[in-house]
């Protein structure tokens, strides 16, 4: 598949994608509710890729993310006739891609790797984790 390609059934799917994904509180309660498990996730990630893994609570709450989104998931598959893993290869081939490409895709591409690859969700939730502690230490 080449770029063009990856980028026009990717394009194909937006729409459809942000129907499907209305509810944007849906992300934000799900780091609410698990944050506490990623205190101090940047170092826990450094020592995971020092041989020592992630946490199990990290692969277990990924699971429990990526299974809000199965639905979302197979009626993408199922709209455009393609498999997950085709998806998940052209959105894949669109971010790793240098080309600049519109906000719109941008942010839906970065959807689709938060659910389809534990490693760019890793980091999100990292990332929002920390976020989420510091604005409710800072409230206190």
């Amino acid at each position: 598949m080449s770029l063009s390609d990856a980028v026009s059934t990717l394009e194909s799917l937006q729409e459809r994608f942000a129907k499907l994904m209305s509810d944007d509180d849906t992300k934000e309660r799900f780091v609410e509710a698990h944050a506490d498990k990623f205190a101090d996730g940047a170092a826990k990630s450094a020592a995971g890729a020092a041989g020592e893994g992630d946490p199990i609570a990290w692969h277990e709450c990924f699971q429990v993310f990526v299974k809000q989104f199965d639905e979302v998931l197979e009626d993408l598959s199922a709209s455009s006739k393609m498999s997950l893993s085709e998806i998940g290869d052209a959105a894949r081939m669109v971010l790793e891609a240098d080309t600049p490409q519109s906000r719109e895709m941008e942010f839906f591409v970065g959807q689709l790797a938060l659910i389809s690859s534990y490693g760019y969700w890793k980091t999100w939730m990292i990332a929002e984790s920390t976020e989420f502690l510091a604005r409710s230490s800072a409230k206190k």
